[in-house]
């Protein structure tokens, strides 16, 4: 697999709020092929391949990004900026 990104499933009907990304289809750019090829795979599928990895790290990874986004937003809305050590 190489690199991909996200949409929402039209089929799909389960409860986002139990897993969200059930709901969604990762758009696919598979190794040693163009863009022209790419694909839109459901987590199901994706879960079956061997480069799965790949696409639960970037699950983490965005949902890392979504929590701070949310905590930069709750905080610029009280005027609260808070620093933190690195």
């Amino acid at each position: 697999m190489g690199s991909f990104c996200t949409r929402d499933s039209a089929e799909a009907f389960s409860d986002p709020a139990a897993e969200p990304w059930a709901t969604k289809e990762f758009r696919i750019k598979w190794k040693r092929y163009s863009y022209t090829h790419c694909t839109w795979e459901s987590l199901d599928t994706l879960r079956q391949l061997p480069g799965f990895k790949r696409v639960a790290n970037y699950m983490r990874r965005a949902d890392e990004v979504g929590q701070l986004r949310m905590c930069l937003l709750w905080h610029a809305d009280c005027r609260v900026y808070v620093a933190h050590d690195v």
